[in-house]
């Protein structure tokens, strides 16, 4: 199962088995966040554990929808590549702030 509820009512989404290793698709982005937001509990802990890849164009979606959800999203296991290209993304639109 890739999503857990802990007893801090918080639920865990593990992208690997939510999506895949390689994070890739915009739409991948825009799926994942049509479920987090349907989620009741508002904070959700996103699971980047083994991910072994991710374009600009996932990091992308991901960030910008992350800023338009009223949800407390925590992302946890963030590898040094993953971190990289969020801060390509975020470095890359000077006007627009992600977090």
């Amino acid at each position: 199962m890739y999503m857990i509820m802990s007893r801090n009512k918080q639920k865990k989404i593990h992208l690997t088995k939510f999506i895949s290793k390689n994070l890739l698709l915009r739409d991948s982005a825009n799926e994942l966040f049509n479920y987090i937001n349907e989620i009741k509990t508002p904070k959700i802990v996103v699971n980047f554990y083994n991910i072994q890849s991710i374009t600009r164009a996932f990091t992308h979606q991901y960030l910008l929808n992350k800023k338009n959800s009223n949800k407390n999203i925590i992302d946890v296991n963030i590898s040094p590549h993953v971190k990289k290209m969020f801060e390509l993304i975020e470095r890359s639109d000077k006007n627009f702030n992600f977090r």
